[in-house]
Order: structure tokens, then C-alpha cells, then sequence
């Protein structure tokens, strides 16, 4: 019997979505690394215009990335965000992917917000019920 892998139908198809979009994505994280937000697409297809990279369809590229299943997909979308999943296996993402310097960042923030800032009701203490019913 032949048993269907949705996840593993949507990964394979996520893949190819990647592998078919290379050039379009690699310049989609450099402008991400230089301006720190993703593209909206009326920008994108202005500054591949002006590289005079043409023949991509910027807007079709967008609408043709796979959201995770369950997710809700707009009709057309208006920018192309890469996640984790898209930058895994460029080199040149580790930095942004290294899960240890943003927990250090995250710890850091939440550090200097716990002593800049007064948390109301920080001074309780939550106790489990000790009755039983």
C-alpha cells in the first residue's frame, strides 16, 4: 500500500521552489542584508529592472512560494520573506541563523528590560493549588 507524506510532498515541492528561484532569492537576501527587511515585490521588480536583470517574474515567484501547511495564502502576495527553511543551506546565512547569538541577544534584552522597567505584579509568586478535588 502506498501511503502519502504530505510534509514530505510540500518539503520536496519547497525544494524545488528554491532550486527554480536561486538567482531571484539571492538577491532577495542580499537586499535583506543590506536594508534588514525583506522586499515588497513593486521594489524588487524596480531594482531588478534598474540591474537590468529581466525575464524574471517577480510577482509570480512570490505567489508560487509554499506556506506551511494549514498556513492561510493571500491571493497575491506583496513581499518575498525567506525563512529558516530557504537559508539553511547558504553559507553565507549562518550568522543570522546562529541560534546561539540570538539567544544571548534575547537573554540580554530581556536582562536589561527586567532592570529598566518596572513588570506589574513581578513580585508575585505563582504556587501550585495544594487542594485536591
Amino acid at each position: 500500500m502506498n501511503v502519502r507524506d504530505p510534509v514530505l510532498e510540500w518539503r520536496t515541492a519547497d525544494i524545488a521552489w528554491i532550486a527554480q528561484n536561486q538567482k531571484l532569492l539571492d538577491v532577495v537576501y542580499q537586499w535583506f542584508l543590506r536594508e534588514g527587511d525583506w522586499p515588497s515585490v513593486s521594489v524588487l521588480r524596480r531594482h531588478l529592472a534598474r540591474q537590468d536583470m529581466t525575464g524574471i517574474d517577480v510577482q509570480a515567484v512570490a505567489d508560487a512560494k509554499l506556506l506551511i501547511p494549514g498556513q492561510l495564502t493571500p491571493a497575491r502576495r506583496e513581499h518575498i520573506a525567506l525563512g529558516v527553511r530557504h537559508l539553511i543551506g547558504r553559507a553565507e546565512a549562518a550568522p543570522l541563523l546562529n541560534l546561539g547569538a540570538w539567544d544571548r541577544i534575547g537573554r540580554e534584552a530581556n536582562n536589561y528590560a527586567k532592570s529598566s522597567f518596572h513588570v506589574p505584579f513581578s513580585h508575585f509568586r505563582w504556587m501550585e493549588s495544594q487542594t485536591s478535588v
